[in-house]
């Protein structure tokens, strides 16, 4: 597929959407997406797939037992809501993975999921940076409500 149609369909849904803004990086087929509180998702072309790759890092944790409360939490939430993929990398830090066919002809669907993507990062990055609270059994647990 052209690249430039390729980015020319990302500028469209960016601009349907709420992101800030959209700038290509060095290397052809990538580029940062600004969120509207300025955080950044990587966004890649994988051409062999026809799909963009978005990735965004969540927050480090040093902390096993955060961790661990983490951990159980993104395992809660799968198969209950619709959740993208959350990694934990060797040094401590996790992410968000997601993907999405590309349609240059459809740029709203696109703008969608990148108010989805967007949605899903300030929430992952809300649970990662939340600092964990001792439960009456003594398990770490995340101080947001859900799932209680």
């Amino acid at each position: 597929m052209n690249l430039e149609a390729v980015e020319h369909c990302l500028h469209r849904a960016a601009e349907q959407s709420s992101v800030w803004a959209v700038i290509r990086e060095a290397t052809d087929a990538t580029w940062m997406i600004v969120l509207a509180d300025e955080s950044i998702v990587d966004v890649e072309y994988d051409a062999t797939h026809a799909e963009f790759l978005f990735r965004a890092e969540l927050g480090l944790v040093k902390d096993a037992i955060q961790r661990s409360s983490i951990n159980d939490l993104i395992l809660r939430c799968n198969g209950v809501i619709p959740v993208p993929t959350i990694t934990l990398t060797q040094d401590q830090r996790y992410e968000l993975l997601a993907s999405w066919p590309m349609d240059p002809d459809a740029p709203q669907p696109l703008a969608v999921y990148l108010d989805d993507v967007a949605s899903q990062v300030t929430l992952w990055r809300e649970v990662v940076n939340q600092p964990t609270a001792t439960g009456t059994s003594g398990d770490a647990i995340p101080e947001l409500g859900l799932f209680a």
